[in-house]
């Protein structure tokens, strides 16, 4: 998977990153408060691409609570403070897959991570 560093001193740099790697590195540019950008090949694998999906929503919800802004899913609003942090975002995650539905990231910025259901889902 490509990604592409927007904000931050290196930002306009793009890597290519192993689905071992990115939990690492997401979680490092999560904690530094740098947005990016993942870009998958037309050919990667389904399962690392879901693989993918959830690194990348799980490292965006842990950069949003941990800079203090929100993470919205399904209409309820959730906030954290360092102390919370972990739970927090594992509970968010039981969320979604409790949810059953197929979702997505929506908006990521100042605000904070809203994640959206798929109105078509599959």
């Amino acid at each position: 998977m490509k990604v592409t560093v927007l904000t931050g001193k290196y930002a306009g740099v793009t890597r290519n990153i192993s689905t071992t790697d990115a939990p690492a590195i997401l979680i490092s540019l999560a904690r530094d408060n740098v947005k990016w950008r993942c870009c998958p090949d037309p050919n990667t694998d389904p399962q690392d691409l879901f693989e993918w999906t959830r690194i990348d929503l799980a490292a965006r919800c842990v950069s949003a609570l941990m800079h203090g802004r929100s993470v919205t899913f399904m209409g309820e609003v959730y906030r954290a403070t360092a102390d919370n942090l972990e739970l927090a975002v594992g509970y968010i995650e039981d969320e979604i897959v409790n949810s059953g539905k197929n979702i997505f990231v929506e908006k990521d910025d100042e605000d904070g991570v809203v994640i959206a259901v798929h109105s078509n889902e599959q």
